[in-house]
């Protein structure tokens, strides 16, 4: 359609060879005489085309109604634009009308060309040329087929049919399993047109895959398959109360040779969920063993087999575990131990040192009393020397008759030699009282 507010239908002149669609508009007007005259100066610049529709020369689209703009300039008179599947076509010298974008609706899939020029009272300007490519049809022949080798496999595998394009070619696949994102994927790595899907929960889901081209046209095939759970292990001996900090063990059976997956969980605020994995022996025997203590409340224990082929069961039925607080001993006894060594280690450390002690100031005190001894003696001895003395002297004075002049001075010395005794012992016996505190 030219932008002419008309709606003009420009795609004329179809063939069977060759195409060509023109884009229809006022005709120009004949030059009097039939002659062209010679132009006075610079001919129309070639006009600078651009497509909101196909903005990309070398991409497939499958709009089929592509749209070319331009910027008229004041000096330009007439506008010539037509497409083709001639890659150097002519537009012509049939008018278009003074407009600044054309369209062609109904545009046939293939590679098309279009061809434009513009036109001032000098003359025409170079003829401009683009590329479009058409593509509205999708692949042809598409479907897949679901292979697996039993009906608890999880992973089957899609075997999709040769599909063709014809215009743009073959692109990618597009394979969504229910509400999942759609894996994107490539033609070379759908080896032998197979692709495996990834591990499916048990029950019923929708395949959809698409074969897309190049243009973005796409072919649709949808499958609904089932896949059947395996057989949900067996809990059967666990601690419905345990004390805090005891290991916990819960025994059970399930397929031989298999996977066993252990969910513990304690709900509220701050929930919690501890997950493990065992092997089953020959007999489809399985032990779990937590050594971590784990916090106080009610915990829900569940489980599920997943077999080799990846194939899941649903999780067991629930069973409740209560973990309390152990007895006080049990919790706190280490401790208590420990204070207990403490103590009876420091008691011991002050006993042998009050005992150091002790032996210390006994040997002081031997060493004092020894000191005292010594020093007693020596003051005894020289008391003694004294009071012979003054009574040798008595004696001598009364033989002489002047015994009672004398008394008075002897007894004033005597008096003197105890007191200074007196003053030695005293201070001797404070330095064995200072020592003893």
């Amino acid at each position: 359609l030219a932008a002419d507010g008309k709606g003009t239908n420009v795609l004329t002149g179809v063939g069977k060879a060759s195409y060509t669609l023109t884009a229809s508009g006022a005709a120009t007007p004949p030059v009097s005489g039939g002659k062209t005259p010679p132009p006075s100066g610079p001919v129309a610049p070639a006009p600078e085309v651009n497509s909101p529709t196909h903005p990309e020369e070398e991409k497939w689209y499958s709009n089929n109604a592509p749209e070319f703009k331009w910027a008229l300039f004041p000096s330009i008179t007439d506008i010539m634009a037509t497409l083709s599947d001639k890659p150097t076509g002519d537009p012509g010298n049939k008018s278009v009308g003074l407009v600044e974008s054309v369209a062609f609706p109904d545009t046939p899939d293939g590679l098309w060309y279009f061809h434009a020029r513009f036109r001032n009272q000098n003359g025409w300007s170079k003829i401009v040329h683009r590329k479009v490519s058409v593509d509205t049809t999708p692949p042809d022949g598409f479907g897949f087929e679901v292979q697996r080798g039993d009906p608890t496999d999880p992973q089957p595998v899609l075997v999709f049919s040769n599909a063709t394009d014809t215009a743009s070619g073959l692109d990618h696949y597009e394979i969504k399993v229910d509400s999942a994102t759609a894996v994107v994927l490539k033609l070379e790595d759908a080896r032998d047109n197979r692709y495996q899907l990834t591990a499916q929960p048990p029950g019923n889901h929708k395949i959809i895959a698409r074969m897309v081209d190049k243009a973005g046209n796409a072919a649709e095939s949808v499958q609904d398959i089932s896949i059947r759970e395996i057989e949900a292990p067996k809990v059967i001996k666990f601690q419905e109360k345990i004390h805090q900090g005891r290991p916990i063990i819960i025994e059970g059976s399930a397929i031989a040779d298999a996977t066993v997956l252990v969910r513990l969980i304690r709900e509220g605020e701050d929930r919690e969920e501890i997950q493990s994995r065992m092997i089953t022996d020959g007999s489809g025997n399985w032990l779990y063993a937590n050594q971590n203590a784990l916090t106080l409340g009610m915990y829900k224990i569940s489980a599920k087999t997943i077999h080799r082929n990846k194939a899941e069961s649903v999780f067991s039925s629930d069973l409740v575990m209560q973990v309390v607080a152990p007895p006080f001993m049990e919790r706190y006894g280490l401790a208590v131990y420990v204070l207990i060594g403490i103590i009876i280690t420091a008691l011991a450390a002050m006993l042998f040192y009050e005992r150091r002690a002790f032996l210390r100031e006994r040997e002081l005190v031997k060493k004092f009393a020894a000191s005292m001894k010594d020093k007693v003696g020596k003051i005894f001895g020289a008391l003694r020397e004294e009071v012979q003395e003054k009574i040798s002297y008595l004696e001598a004075q009364v033989k002489a008759g002047e015994g009672e002049v004398q008394t008075a001075q002897v007894m004033e010395k005597l008096n003197e030699a105890l007191d200074i005794s007196e003053n030695i012992v005293s201070k001797d016996i404070e330095g064995i009282e200072k020592t003893l505190e």
